[in-house]
């Protein structure tokens, strides 16, 4: 059976006046398959969403996202306590309780997919919602790229706050709310063990990790996150850490710039986050690190926590 996902995004593809997305939560994988949509269409897209900071600091909305449907010419709309979810092609309107992620929208890439109800209406049926939506746009406000970077930067605080004060290794949080967010690429198969002690990782290139910052460890061969660590150190060039380590010295000088950790949440061995789950394509990993949303840190420190309980 075609799940409602399917629908959209094949309504999406052949609107030709208007696609008008009604949803307060979006998820980056359905962004970057509307955004591909929005770039080649003829038609005019908005994304009317409800831009609250604990939402974002949740997991629940990401800014990313926003800002990929931005990018691809779709405006982005804010509207004060909206709840509805309507998905508005040319003449045709689908309504239910999935928002805009795989979850939602039973998509068959969800691991997890939540039990929701989406219909798509009749043409009756249709001008009434059309007509109720076109109201709800025409009295919400404009959300810029500026507000887009304020909000990220208050759920960024927010979850620094939530964190505990001493992680695994007994280490005082830092004072700074500035930190960032990170996935770093570890070759191999997932080593829990490793990085419950004081350890380190390499990068090819001087990386912009600085100390303070909080760093998803993924593992290649499982596809899978399965440790969060803090950088206690910058970057700094140290040959000698990787030839003590037995590295040859062709592999010290192709990842020298070396980063000093300690562990912040590593869960139970064995539990490991997909990439899938964290909306992380591994494509996006080549440089062996990148810099992550509040969305997709929220959901790893969120699933470790209620692993690391449920032990």
């Amino acid at each position: 059976m075609t799940s409602i996902y399917q629908t959209l995004l094949k309504l999406a593809e052949t609107a030709e006046q208007r696609v008008i997305l009604v949803s307060p939560f979006l998820s980056i994988p359905v962004a970057r398959a509307l955004s591909e949509i929005a770039k080649l269409s003829r038609a005019s897209w908005t994304i009317l969403t409800h831009l609250e900071v604990n939402s974002v600091a949740s997991g629940y909305l990401s800014v990313d996202a926003l800002k990929l449907l931005a990018s691809a010419d779709v405006r982005v709309r804010h509207l004060d306590r909206l709840h509805a979810k309507a998905y508005v092609m040319d003449d045709v309107a689908i309504v239910g309780s999935g928002n805009l992620t795989w979850a939602g929208l039973g998509a068959q890439e969800s691991s997890s997919p939540n039990t929701e109800l989406n219909y798509v209406l009749s043409n009756a049926e249709s001008r009434e919602t059309i007509a109720e939506v076109a109201n709800w746009v025409s009295n919400s406000e404009k959300v810029s790229g500026k507000r887009l970077n304020e909000i990220e930067s208050q759920a960024r605080q927010i979850v620094v706050q939530r964190l505990p004060k001493t992680n695994q290794g007994g280490r005082k949080a830092p004072e700074s709310m500035d930190r960032s967010f990170w996935v770093k690429l570890h070759y191999g198969f997932a080593d829990w063990n490793l990085w419950r002690d004081e350890a380190w990782f390499s990068n090819a290139k001087r990386a912009s990790i600085k100390r303070g910052d909080l760093i998803l460890i993924a593992a290649q061969e499982d596809s899978a996150v399965h440790a969060i660590v803090e950088a206690t150190s910058d970057a700094r060039y140290d040959l000698d850490v990787l030839l003590d380590a037995d590295y040859s010295e062709e592999e010290a000088n192709r990842w020298p710039w070396v980063t000093d950790t300690t562990p912040w949440l590593v869960p139970p061995s064995g539990v490991l986050l997909s990439y899938k789950d964290l909306d992380i394509r591994g494509s996006s990993l080549q440089n062996g690190y990148r810099r992550i949303g509040v969305a997709e840190f929220s959901k790893a420190v969120e699933y470790f926590e209620a692993s690391s309980n449920a032990q």
